[in-house]
């Protein structure tokens, strides 16, 4: 559905019609997929990086609070 929102070949009320959604919450679901569409193409040892660089990150923030 998101797909269909973001190509743009249906109005959002048809496509509300479509899936039985409302208007806003179709809008919503493409604003959130577009946001994250970079996330579909990563390959897995990409992703794996990010991970590792996101929970390093997160220890040193638990380290420099408990710190504190």
């Amino acid at each position: 559905m998101a797909v269909e929102a973001i190509r743009s070949e249906k109005t959002l009320n048809q496509l509300g019609s479509q899936f039985g959604l409302r208007p806003v919450q179709i809008v919503h679901w493409r604003r959130t997929a577009l946001d994250h569409i970079e996330d579909l193409f990563v390959d897995g040892h990409t992703r794996q990086g990010r991970d590792a660089e996101a929970e390093a990150d997160r220890d040193a923030l638990f380290e420099e609070i408990e710190g504190a």
